[in-house]
């Protein structure tokens, strides 16, 4: 029990730089705020889920489109 604990102590350092790498990458890809591409991604899903006509459905789509752009 005391290795593995002592074995997740001693690769943090190695997570935190892949977390930081990832948080880069994402930035570089996105073009902008990470955190505002994937609220706005649930937001748009969130839509489409909850659509009941085919109009709400078609703007929701867009949506979503417009987030497949921003990639």
């Amino acid at each position: 029990m005391l290795a593995a604990i002592l074995g997740v102590l001693s690769a943090l350092p190695e997570l935190l730089k892949l977390i930081n790498g990832l948080g880069k990458f994402l930035k570089d890809t996105l073009g902008d705020n990470p955190k505002k591409f994937l609220a706005d991604a649930g937001e748009a899903f969130e839509k489409l889920n909850k659509a009941e006509t085919k109009p709400e459905r078609i703007a929701a789509a867009r949506d979503i489109q417009s987030l497949i752009k921003r990639l």
